[in-house]
């Protein structure tokens, strides 16, 4: 059986069982206040729940980034995918890392595009999906909201969670 049932994360979400009070207070709040969102994308099954959610910042007059991979990496999301889905029509997208060979599970900053890293140090929030990217951004100097699940014992360990959680992580 799958572990990681997309009907079961759902619930588990809706209920904030593995969200702290504090970092989604901290999440709502940073939200509440921020001008700017980059956004950086995870799998490509999840695209159509990232385009509810950022239609849903768009109606809060949020500009939002949507940061993919420039090129096909197991699931991740690509600038093909996020054209076909739509999310161009409501948000920026860029490739978060510089192209040809430097597309990873996790954008590695030292193949990220400039536009990235500029927008990386400037805009007021950034939202972070899955563990490739919380293992390649945990270590950035900046408040990062983290979203994923927990999927092995090293991760688990250095967030405070077990496998398979969905968390929110806050990371500054």
């Amino acid at each position: 059986t799958n572990r990681f049932n997309i009907n079961d994360m759902i619930k588990i979400a809706l209920k904030h069982e593995h969200i702290s009070d504090e970092a989604y207070r901290d999440f709502v709040e940073t939200l509440d206040n921020a001008e700017t969102i980059l956004y950086i994308a995870d799998n490509c099954g999840e695209i159509f729940f990232d385009k509810l959610l950022l239609e849903e910042l768009a109606a809060r007059n949020k500009r939002i980034t949507y940061v993919v991979r420039a090129n096909p990496i197991i699931n991740d999301v690509t600038l093909e995918d996020a054209k076909t889905a739509g999310i161009d029509k409501i948000a920026e997208v860029i490739a978060g890392d510089a192209g040809n060979d430097k597309s990873s599970p996790g954008i590695l900053l030292k193949y990220a595009s400039p536009t990235f890293l500029e927008k990386l140090n400037t805009y007021d929030m950034v939202i972070s999906k899955g563990q490739g990217n919380y293992e390649s951004l945990s270590d950035f100097k900046r408040k990062i909201f983290f979203l994923l699940v927990v999927k092995c014992p090293l991760v688990a360990r250095d967030i405070g969670e077990e496998v398979g959680k969905l968390v929110l992580k806050v990371k500054k």
